[in-house]
Order: C-alpha cells, then structure tokens, then sequence
C-alpha cells in the first residue's frame, strides 16, 4: 500500500512540476497545428515570421511576427502566396494572447483592427 501512495505520489508530483515548466516562450518558434471548419492548418513559425497553410482551402499566407510580450505577439503584412482569399488587406494587424498551456497545446484569443470580432483557438505544438 505504502508503495502504491509514494508511486502516486511521485507520479502527481512530476505532472504538476512538467506543467509548471512550460510556458509562453516555448510556443514562439515552431510547427503547430489547428483544427477549423476549414480543415487543419499548419503554421510554421520562426522568430520574426508564421506561415499558414491550409491545403483543404487551398491557401497559404506569411506574416511579419512581432511579440509584444512573451504571451502576446501581433502579426502583420499579410503575403497571401497560393489560393484565394476574400477581402484580403494588406493593413490587418491581428493581435493573438495566449492565455492558458496545456502539455503541448496553448489557447490563443484573437482579434484584429478590421473587426470587433474575438476568436478563441485551440493550437498543438508538433515539433
């Protein structure tokens, strides 16, 4: 019994400190992905650009990245490469706030100077 509580013990242990460890610097650069209504889309990210992909809507678009702080970075000057896209403007500035981590998945909300729209995302680090 002694040997099942330490085991529990140890193992409730190191989930908490494994969690405690990440944080919102350990999502800057990288390869995620995100399911939408429109199929998954695969962002590659480095430090001072993210790439979007989307191969169900046949799109793919770069951004300038700048971080604002380590959970909050807007992207800008939107490159639309491949595809099509409605109502594309060059001024967007999208800001995104990660406001919650889990294992390898953050929580991002969105919002841009175009709309009062805010969008809730959820995104997996695979690399």
């Amino acid at each position: 019994m002694k040997n099942i509580l330490l085991t529990l013990l140890i193992c409730l242990t190191s989930s908490f400190a494994n969690s405690q460890d990440l944080n919102c610097k350990d999502f800057h650069i990288g390869k995620f992905e995100m399911d939408s209504e429109y199929g998954k889309i695969v962002i590659t990210r480095s430090e001072t650009s993210q790439v979007e992909y989307c191969k169900e809507m046949n799109y793919k678009a770069s951004f300038d990245i700048v971080w604002k702080d380590d959970c909050t970075y807007e992207l800008s000057n939107e490159k639309i490469q491949i595809g099509d896209k409605i109502d594309t403007n060059n001024d967007i500035k999208v800001k995104s706030k990660i406001y919650k981590i889990e294992e390898n998945v953050f929580f991002l909300r969105v919002s841009s100077n175009i709309d009062e729209l805010v969008i809730d995302c959820k995104i997996k680090k695979v690399n």
